[in-house]
């Protein structure tokens, strides 16, 4: 594979990153089974019991979430988890052909309800960040198949959450939203409000920048499409993040299709090398 020069890799695995789930991985296999995660919209189980008390950092129980299971879920084998982050407070299905790409990657689904555009940053970053320690607790998570994504301000939260957070997420999906850890120039923005920034200590940064990896999905029609430009282009890209653009034809601001998601997640889970940017044609979405 090819990557930015952040340390050696087997598989697409960041060997840092291994290392540091050994623990994880080897106390998943002396627990006894995890509580039974289940499709739909409830609550997410209590963790199961002889797990390490973790320091939530708000009350889950007191939040809702949908669950999707690919098809061929086992709990007693590791998969990947997407904690997906709307821009509205209400995500109660799965967008067009979502399911058959979370079956393909073997990527369960969580997404929290409540965390749309109107809530605080404060309240979403708490709500990400606490959900995928939880699920953390609930299943095995496969090595570097920790992902968070989101459109438009879900998208952002998902940059926000990976910046701050390098240790928990492997990646980050922003489709029409996502920020950067320094201001860019504004070369082909057309919007004048600000955009696109998160504060981030020098020391995540590193580590984002090592570990993480970064898939950005926009298009002509996005009024984002400028912002995003310059992101990728004035930040991402020269400070040599593992990163990728998909650049629709005639995409606008909305869902991404299932074909791109599939394409962004087999580059956020290491099946492809980072690159340069790839338009992707419309009849191929």
């Amino acid at each position: 594979l090819v990557r930015p020069a952040d340390g050696p890799y087997l598989g697409g695995m960041n060997l840092r990153r291994l290392v540091r789930m050994i623990p994880l991985l080897a106390l998943a296999v002396a627990l006894p089974a995890p509580a039974q995660l289940k499709d739909g919209l409830h609550a997410l189980p209590a963790p199961r019991p002889g797990l390490p008390a973790v320091a939530e950092v708000t009350n889950l129980a007191a939040e809702t979430f949908l669950i999707a299971l690919p098809r061929a879920f086992n709990p007693q084998r590791p998969h990947g988890l997407f904690l997906y982050m709307h821009p509205g407070d209400a995500f109660e299905h799965l967008p067009p052909g979502w399911a058959s790409v979370l079956d393909k990657h073997h990527l369960v689904l969580v997404a929290p309800q409540r965390v749309g555009n109107e809530q605080p940053v404060s309240r979403r970053l708490a709500v990400a960040t606490a959900t995928a320690q939880r699920m953390r607790q609930l299943m095995q998570i496969a090595p570097g198949r920790l992902l968070v994504g989101g459109l438009s301000g879900g998208g952002r939260m998902a940059s926000r959450a990976t910046f701050l957070r390098p240790d928990l997420f492997d990646g980050a999906l922003g489709i029409c939203g996502m920020d950067f850890c320094r201001p860019v120039p504004r070369v082909k923005a057309t919007r004048t409000d600000p955009y696109g920034l998160v504060e981030v200590p020098p020391e995540q940064v590193g580590t984002a920048k090592a570990d993480a990896r970064f898939a950005i999905v926009t298009g002509p029609g996005d009024f984002r499409y400028g912002n995003l430009l310059d992101l990728y282009e004035g930040g991402f890209q020269p400070d040599g993040y593992a990163v990728k653009l998909f650049d629709l034809p005639g995409f606008g601001h909305e869902q991404c299709p299932g074909k791109t998601l599939d394409e962004a997640l087999n580059f956020l889970i290491g099946a492809e090398p980072a690159g340069a940017r790839r338009p992707v044609p419309a009849a191929a979405r």
